[in-house]
């Protein structure tokens, strides 16, 4: 693994970390589910999913992807004009959310293929979303620095 990917890895499990514990301080049942949507524009959307084994068994998925699934697992959704495009396995725990302590048992969670393929359909889809962005603005003055 490349240094890049490490610390793409710890950033993650921080940020999942932090939405764990921010989630229990806020009293959430825990045991119910949770989202978080760390980024939205017009046109897409980022959405975390913490969701139990049991929530995730009735929504549909590909099979290999349920195989995977645990007590208490992370989806990143990415949505483009309110319609996912990419759910993606992130993090799956051998036990519930609200016994989760330490950033270290999210770091030991990461789904590393499913992490790789949603950080890189997340930089594609961002990629094109700047493009547009740029010739929307329609200034033929150059980049700004």
């Amino acid at each position: 693994m490349s240094e890049i990917d490490k610390s793409y890895e710890e950033s993650i499990a921080s940020d999942i970390f932090n939405m764990i514990q921010s989630a229990k301080e806020s009293g959430l049942d825990m045991n119910t589910g949770f989202q978080n949507e760390p980024l939205s524009t017009p046109k897409m959307a980022i959405r975390y999913l913490f969701y139990g084994k049991q929530a995730l068994a009735a929504i549909p998925m590909p099979q290999e992807v349920k195989k995977r699934l645990k007590a208490a697992n992370v989806l990143g959704m990415i949505a483009l004009d309110g319609r996912p495009v990419g759910v993606h396995l992130l993090c799956a725990f051998a036990k519930p959310f609200a016994d989760i302590q330490a950033e270290q048992e999210v770091l030991d969670a990461i789904q590393h293929k499913s992490l790789g393929a949603f950080a890189a359909q997340l930089k594609e889809l961002m990629a094109e979303e700047f493009k547009v962005a740029e010739s929307d603005s329609g200034s033929d003055s150059g980049p700004v620095h």
